[in-house]
């Protein structure tokens, strides 16, 4: 379930994200409807297609979502709205206090309250078991995402069982052997300069004409309708059908009906796709008439226009691209008009219609930049790589081990360690120090644990041990201190709570930039030792407790 309800918070993120561009995109064609050709409204519609349709995308400060403060953090980004019921438990008050208020987890603003957790729990609270891996995700979401998929494979499978019958049907039909249509047709693939032989198929189960296949593409021509035809009007449906397997548009509505699938709970692709498919057919009326030329475009549209009369109130079949949404009276419309007033040329982009189609594409096919160490304001990243010694930021310094046990054995204290890591993580080093210049004995040991190769470091957590530490209060005082003196601004700071086994809760300190990358603090204290863990990556709430659960004396690990 957990698995499902990761791939449903990816969901989330894509549709929104592609929402907002399909938004945008909307917006320009509204804006600029006038001065806007044909194919550039469908090319704009095809940068809405490929941000739905692939999983992740490059991070770029130049992206769209910079400005949204959406990064590529998928399950990140919408946690804000759907947070785990691991973090919020609610804590009793100081001994000193006349009420039990529980503290809160989401005020990102710097909290003056230096009561942090309580000085013991009430008991009540301390009956209540860890939260276990299965309470991740809310139940709410857990039933979302159970419907969401339901949804989409229930449509998957009626868009595969409809290709199973359009392909059932092709082999109830007969090859077209008329001399005048296959004359007609030969002239078509000449004028389109189409080498390669499409099937002309003829039959009696439906009655508009259309094109299918994407690797062995086939033309369907009714067979009550190749005798009332003009050979003028059978060339302009031919190109018409041409026009579509010339532009791929057979691949590009199979994609779209797959991406409509997984994406069918957003409202928004819905209309984008019905868009989407209008703004097609007028496209392809403007290839046909590039391809046929001016003089054709009033014979071209009365061809249109009679076709439209015959088929439009008894048109049934959503995945064939013919006359697609030409029930529409507005959509009718567009199309006539822009037949009438088509001139020679405007089919192709022009520059800067290319280079508006490539700033586009690069503001909403990349993802916001996750700022990283490097462009981090200095104060920042020397909190990252500083520890809190009796309520001050210090550098780390001391002795580095290459294995943990040599630092267990060579420490003046004795600390719980973790006896079980997250998948994929490993010790990077581990260090000794002392609290301070003036003590003589290793009272304090660092460990780094990182995700990833030495070439590809995805994510790390720090875990410290101090013998004595400066204190629950005195240790967010200093983070919060080191955010409010941050020159750079743009910072901010969330102080909650987490309970990590029975009896035992620990300090959560989530401190995030503008670009909304976050770095959260676990400080606790047990048997006169302050723990600490930093964490920097995709670690949850869970992943800490379950690594908090693990801790064992080195003697007993």
């Amino acid at each position: 379930m957990d698995i499902l309800c990761g791939i449903f918070l990816w969901f989330c993120y894509s549709t929104l994200a592609a929402s907002a561009v399909a938004l945008l995109v909307m917006a320009i064609q509204a804006l600029f409807r006038r001065h806007m050709s044909a194919r550039m409204r469908h090319a704009l519609w095809l940068i809405v297609l490929i941000r739905l349709l692939l999983p992740d995308f490059p991070n770029s400060p130049l992206s769209l979502f910079n400005m949204l403060h959406l990064t590529s953090g998928m399950e990140k980004a919408v946690s804000e709205v759907l947070p785990s019921g691991a973090d919020t438990p609610p804590i009793a008050a100081p001994e000193n206090s006349q009420e039990k208020a529980p503290l809160s987890t989401q005020n990102y603003a710097p909290s003056q309250n230096n009561d942090l957790l309580p000085a013991a729990v009430a008991p009540q609270e301390a009956e209540k078991p860890a939260p276990s891996s299965t309470d991740r995700y809310p139940l709410a979401l857990k039933i979302v995402s159970v419907v969401w998929l339901a949804g989409t494979v229930a449509i998957l499978g009626y868009l595969l069982a409809y290709m199973w019958r359009i392909g059932g049907k092709r082999k109830t039909l007969q090859a077209v052997k008329d001399p005048r249509i296959l004359s007609v047709m030969n002239d078509c693939r000449k004028k389109f300069g189409i080498r390669k032989p499409i099937p002309l198929l003829t039959g009696n189960e439906m009655k508009s004409p259309y094109i299918s296949g994407v690797i062995h593409p086939w033309i369907y021509v009714p067979e009550a309708l190749g005798s009332r035809l003009s050979d003028a009007q059978l060339y302009h449906l031919l190109s018409h059908e041409l026009a579509h397997y010339k532009r791929k548009d057979i691949a590009w509505n199979m994609i779209g009906s797959f991406v409509l699938a997984v994406h069918w709970i957003n409202p928004v692709i819905w209309i984008c796709m019905k868009k989407m498919k209008a703004d097609r057919e007028l496209a392809c009326d403007a290839y046909a008439l590039e391809v046929l030329g001016e003089a054709e475009a009033i014979p071209y549209g009365m061809t249109i226009i009679e076709f439209l009369k015959l088929y439009s109130a008894s048109r049934n079949q959503p995945s064939l691209l013919y006359f697609y949404g030409s029930d529409d009276r507005h959509q009718m419309i567009r199309r006539i008009t822009m037949i009438k007033s088509f001139k020679k040329g405007t089919y192709k982009l022009s520059s800067i219609a290319v280079v508006c189609v490539a700033v586009m594409s690069v503001m909403t096919l990349t993802n916001a930049a996750e700022p990283g160490t490097a462009d981090a304001p200095k104060q920042y990243a020397e909190h990252s790589a500083a520890v809190v010694k009796d309520g001050k930021l210090v550098p780390s310094s001391g002795q580095t081990f290459n294995t943990l046990e040599e630092a267990v054995k060579a420490a003046d204290f004795t600390f719980k360690v973790p006896d079980g890591l997250p998948k994929g993580y490993r010790l990077e080093e581990a260090r000794l120090s002392r609290k301070s210049a003036e003590e003589s004995k290793w009272n304090e040991a660092q460990l780094r644990f990182v995700e990833g190769n030495k070439e590809a470091v995805s994510g790390t957590f720090d875990f410290l041990a101090v013998e004595g530490g400066a204190g629950l209060e005195a240790t967010y005082e200093t983070i919060e201190q080191s955010v409010l003196n941050n020159k750079a601004g743009g910072f901010s700071i969330g102080q909650g709570s987490l309970r990590m086994m029975k009896g035992l809760w620990a300090m959560k300190v989530t401190v995030k930039n503008s670009g909304q990358s976050e770095r959260r603090y676990y400080v606790w204290e047990e048997n006169g030792v302050q723990y600490q863990i930093e964490v920097t990556g995709s670690l949850s709430d869970q992943d800490i407790i379950t690594i908090v659960s693990s801790m064992k004396y080195p003697e007993k690990a």
